[in-house]
């Protein structure tokens, strides 16, 4: 993927290192190769090491609007890859049925009336597809 979503390939991305070392070498864990920096300079970062070398102290983006989009498209990515990868491990039912056509205040209530196991099957579920705060906390177990 790159930067602008097309498949065109990897990106160079455009840092710039200030610092604190006037020189020196930035190395990615799994990237293809080292960086070597100098203070003031700009060098081009490879697409997938740009998020770990901006923790790097004294590098930055030369264009911070490019590199937002970046690391917002590999996020989405990342999101979407682990979405996918769960629904296929956990392809879980419903809770009970008619439970997708249900909003969150109906479910919270719904949940008043069961058992452990059936919150915790709310739980999982919630976790899995939906994500809604008011019904996980409602499912959660008492004191807890």
């Amino acid at each position: 993927m790159t930067g602008d979503g097309s498949d065109e390939g990897p990106m160079a991305i455009g840092l710039r290192y200030e610092g604190p070392m006037s020189s020196g070498i930035l190395t990615v864990p799994d990237g293809a190769k080292p960086y070597h920096v100098t203070a003031g300079e700009e060098f081009e970062a490879h697409e997938d090491d740009v998020e770990t070398l901006l923790s790097c102290e004294g590098v930055e983006p030369v264009n911070e609007a490019q590199v937002k989009a970046l690391l917002a498209a590999q996020r989405k990515a990342r999101e979407q890859a682990a979405a996918e990868e769960t629904a296929d491990d956990e392809n879980l039912p419903e809770p009970w049925a008619g439970y997708n056509a249900m909003t969150a205040p109906e479910i919270v209530r719904a949940l008043s009336a069961e058992d452990q196991e059936t919150r915790d099957a709310v739980a999982a579920y919630e976790r899995l597809y939906k994500n809604r705060s008011t019904v996980l906390a409602a499912a959660a177990p008492a004191g807890g």
